[in-house]
This record gives structure tokens, sequence and C-alpha cells, in this order.
């Protein structure tokens, strides 16, 4: 979004939650270790066993709460950017293998509550 802006492109309003976060996440909560057990638990030649390691990180990662500090950043973030009540489009920053299958598909408009 940045090259397109500094292209000329319009673009809306937003904010952006580098990678760097999500590393900073997975480290202070120790999860990089049950990333870590999961992927190696997985049988790639088996499709299930993928997909059940899949399911469970994105649960595990889901239901982990964020440092304090780095969660009322990106709230605050949010709050200015929902005032406005405009869509929003959440991407991930950059693929990654810690990245469970399906992380990396989110919905393309959401609107703010």
């Amino acid at each position: 979004m940045g090259e397109m802006t500094q292209a000329g492109i319009p673009v809306p309003p937003g904010f952006v939650v580098l990678a760097n976060a999500f590393d900073r996440f997975t480290a202070e909560t120790g999860l990089n270790e049950e990333i870590k057990a999961r992927l190696e638990a997985v049988n790639p030649e088996d499709v299930n066993s993928v997909e059940k390691a899949s399911v469970v990180l994105r649960d595990v990662i889901h239901d982990t709460a964020m440092p304090k500090d780095l969660s009322n950043e990106i709230l605050a973030a949010y709050d200015k950017l929902a005032r406005n009540s405009l869509p929003y489009a959440p991407r991930p920053q950059r693929k990654t293998p810690l990245l469970p299958a399906g992380l990396e598909n989110w919905n393309i408009f959401k609107y703010p509550p």
C-alpha cells in the first residue's frame, strides 16, 4: 500500500501491524515453542496431519493474550480508523511458515462495529 501511495494511487486510510509484532507476540507468550512442536509433529505427506496442526495452531494463537502494550497500540490505531466507519481490509504483512494455513485468508472488507 505504501508503494501505491507513493505512486499517487488513492489509498484509503489505514495502519500497519508489522510482522515484528507477530514475532514479538509469539516470542513473549511462548508460542514459538508450541508452533515449533506442532510443526515438527506434522507429516507433510498426510494432509489430515497438516490440517489438524493448522486448526490447533490457529486456535492457540487466537486464544493467547497479546502483550498489553502491543494490544493497546493496535487498538488505538484501530479506534482512530474506526471513527470514520470506513470498511477496512486486514492483511498479513508477510507469508511465513509460522502462520498456519488459513491465517492469510482474511475477509476482504470488514466494517467497524
